[in-house]
């Protein structure tokens, strides 16, 4: 059975007459033919879902297969050495052994939380926050490790910007960012755990009924 999953390059579209045309029989055939197409084997289950009657069937199979625990990490002080709103990537040192532990992690969604106040403190901007973690994104990329989203809270009561300052359950101890992942994801709460340094951070991970760990050189033994 053919699952319909396919990774084409650009440069195919040059080669596509305009006009109907069917991809599996003139396309791919014709790429067959030149040895330019490769397929992966797989014994996963695929059902087909153009067949009204599967998609029940689809739906319970997913949420069951989707099923599985989260690790939400602090990120300061826990993924990077914290040195104080850090929002440069020149300045994001990760800390020691972080990148072999993330790595292990496969087995777990992977979220990040984070307090942001140097925003609401005038240091840096939303935008900053952003263009940061997209580059992290990259770098992690590159290493396999794959964070399934990133969460932050910009406000704060003191801050210097107005809109940002004030009072919000998204910022930790509030564990609304934590919510919103739950809602979001199909997550077994019971095996899940939230990493950090603070207790701020133990505080969230508590109204969120999650297991909480602090970050330390023996995370290793503690997740074993």
């Amino acid at each position: 059975m053919n699952s319909g999953v396919y990774f084409l390059k650009k440069n195919i579209l040059n080669k596509i007459e305009n006009k109907k045309i069917s991809l599996e029989n003139e396309i791919l055939k014709k790429l067959i033919e030149k040895k330019k197409l490769k397929g992966i084997k797989t014994n996963e289950i695929v059902i087909d879902i153009g067949i009204k009657k599967n998609l029940p069937k689809v739906e319970k199979l997913l949420l069951r297969k989707l099923r599985k625990p989260a690790i939400f990490f602090d990120r300061d002080g826990v993924i990077n050495y914290d040195n104080k709103y850090v929002y440069k990537y020149k300045d994001f040192i990760l800390k020691k052994n972080i990148v072999p532990f993330l790595r292990r992690l496969k087995k777990y969604y992977l979220f990040i939380v984070t307090n942001q106040s140097g925003i609401a403190r005038g240091f840096y901007k939303e935008k900053d926050f952003y263009l940061l973690h997209k580059k992290l994104k990259t770098e992690f990329i590159k290493k396999n490790i794959f964070f399934n989203d990133v969460l932050f809270c910009p406000h704060h009561p003191q801050g210097k910007i107005k809109k940002y300052k004030k009072k919000c359950l998204f910022r930790k101890p509030g564990n609304k960012m934590l919510r919103k992942i739950l809602f979001s994801w199909n997550i077994d709460t019971k095996k899940s755990f939230m990493i950090g340094d603070s207790k701020s951070d133990e505080d969230c991970a508590k109204k969120t009924k999650i297991k909480f760990i602090y970050s330390d050189d023996n995370l290793n033994k503690k997740i074993k």
